[in-house]
């Protein structure tokens, strides 16, 4: 049985308690294809290595992951070779652009990584997927994605230990905080995204624009850690329409939990309280989610998927 209830703004400020999250994604096989991919091996200072090289422009994405060292990645634009970004030992970042040509330079000896290329990104049909990687923080943040401007994107975070931030800018302010075990999702239009913080943390990075048929299926499970806890599964602009399918898979004794919610347009949030074994929908120009569990021990598990397009 599902109980609809509606708390005035004020009250929804006091949900800020975050419990334990955990997140299993499960990636479909028609994501934009995978083109290239190697390590990225750099003796000497100045060395260098071309990673991506393409015809005539096409939006493509190059995700480069260093594992010793320091290096700049590169982009041929008009004639010359353009830095777009810096990278240290541990750290990742997904570049997407019209690229024809990107390389990477030693900025220390004995630099080494990897790399993968994706392209398309950007037609229809696809599950748009643009790039993953993991990448270790230590206080300094790390830009995790540079693309267009403007152009939508879905950004998931597992971290595996630390607390680690979101932010659109190196120097902020926090969109939402991912502690060890926990996970987000997050949605918007933004040319960066940058972590913040310390510890281990996966990305992942989706374009928005995936047709309901082709929509990238997500598998997500929570768990409260004690009586109340509220988990941050969702936020974004409330523009982009997305549909996410909860199920409450809380043993009887651990009781319903309640999701969250709020849309564009809303001036209050909506609760939903879900009995152990139901499912529920969640769906379009979502502001946020989340899952309060009255119960320590209760669980969920969310798939999610775009349901339209961008206006």
């Amino acid at each position: 049985m599902l109980k609809k209830m509606m708390l005035s703004v004020a009250a929804a400020t006091v949900l800020a308690a975050v419990g334990t999250l955990t997140g299993v994604w499960s990636h479909r096989a028609d994501a934009a294809p995978e083109v290239g991919s190697g390590a990225i091996s750099l003796p000497a200072i100045n060395d260098t290595q071309p990673i991506y090289t393409h015809t005539g422009p096409i939006m493509a994405s190059v995700t480069v992951k260093v594992t010793a060292g320091e290096l700049t990645a590169e982009n041929f634009d008009g004639g010359v070779w353009t830095a777009i970004g810096t990278l240290a030992s541990g750290q990742a970042t997904t570049f997407e652009g019209p690229y024809t040509q990107i390389r990477v330079k030693a900025v220390m000896p004995g630099t080494l990584g990897t790399y993968v290329n994706r392209r398309p990104t950007d037609v229809a049909g696809s599950d748009h997927y643009i790039g993953t990687s993991t990448v270790t923080l230590g206080g300094t943040p790390v830009r995790i994605y540079a693309g267009p401007t403007g152009t939508y994107r879905h950004v998931m975070l597992q971290a595996g230990s630390g607390s680690v931030s979101l932010r659109i800018s190196s120097s902020g302010p926090d969109i939402e905080t991912v502690e060890a075990e926990e996970s987000l999702y997050f949605n918007g239009a933004n040319q960066e995204y940058w972590l913040s913080g310390s510890g281990v943390v996966t990305f992942f990075i989706y374009d928005a624009l995936a047709v309901p048929a082709a929509a990238k299926v997500e598998v997500l499970k929570w768990d409260g850690d004690s009586d109340g806890d509220i988990d941050t599964i969702y936020r974004g602009g409330g523009t982009q329409c997305v549909k996410f399918i909860i199920t409450n898979t809380s043993s009887s004794s651990s009781g319903p939990v309640k999701i969250h919610s709020k849309r564009t347009g809303d001036t209050e949030e909506t609760v939903d309280e879900v009995d152990a074994g139901e499912p529920i929908t969640v769906e379009c120009n979502l502001l946020y989610i989340k899952v309060e569990f009255p119960k320590k021990g209760g669980k969920c598990e969310a798939t999610q998927e775009t349901v339209t397009t961008n206006p």
